[in-house]
């Protein structure tokens, strides 16, 4: 079968933004599966990042609290020992659950060249390591805010269109990006730019639309 070349600029077909924000969850949901059951069957610990012996750390101060049967000293002890552990363990992802907010919100994109997607991918990782060492309030909110604006600069360059919004008709998605903002919805924009762009370009211009029939 030969290869079907696929060049940027190459839109796919109009499809709910639910419909992929649907697919990219059930996606995630897929992959965590096999994670999981991959470490069950080799019996691999499903958690690699509690730090164990600071919970053995915590243990005889919370045994202390319960003989003592100091209340408020057993809750501020296991709620110490709950930030150790919470979140992570590997867990399966629950199914996706449709915002009624994204109800009839139609999008269009586009294929880009992957120089631009590593180069997006490169700033927001920079960004967020800038948000992790921030010094002070200002500089994390700096850095938020150009994790903000690489977000809304992926999306005015992988979604060409957007229908089913009022008075957004006919804009481009950067003319009306101020609005988008506002309205709440350049989180779920950007997740569906970000999951296109992590597509192979053949199934990236599928994205969103029902598979074939077999």
């Amino acid at each position: 079968m030969p290869t079907l070349l696929i060049y940027p600029g190459t839109r796919g077909a109009s499809v709910a933004l639910q419909d992929v924000l649907r697919e990219a969850h059930e996606a995630m949901r897929e992959q965590r599966a096999r994670v999981i059951e991959a470490r069950k069957k080799k019996r691999v610990p499903l958690d690699d990042d509690t730090d164990w012996q600071a919970v053995i750390d915590k243990r005889e101060p919370l045994i202390e609290a319960i003989t003592k049967r100091d209340t408020g000293k057993v809750e501020q002890k296991a709620m110490e020992l709950l930030a150790l552990v919470a979140g992570h363990e590997l867990a399966p992802i629950d199914e996706y659950e449709p915002d009624p907010a994204l109800d009839g919100i139609m999008v269009t994109m586009q294929v880009l060249a992957d120089a631009d997607r590593r180069m997006w991918s490169a700033e927001t990782t920079a960004a967020w390591k800038r948000v992790e060492v921030a010094a002070d309030p200002v500089a994390k909110q700096e850095a938020l805010n150009t994790l903000d604006a690489i977000a809304a600069k992926v999306v005015a360059s992988v979604v060409v269109e957007i229908g089913g919004t009022v008075d957004l008709e006919g804009k481009s998605v950067s003319d009306a990006m101020p609005a988008l903002v506002l309205a709440g919805l350049l989180a779920p924009l950007y997740q569906a730019a970000r999951y296109f762009l992590e597509l192979p370009a053949p199934k990236a211009v599928r994205c969103g639309q029902p598979l074939p029939s077999t």
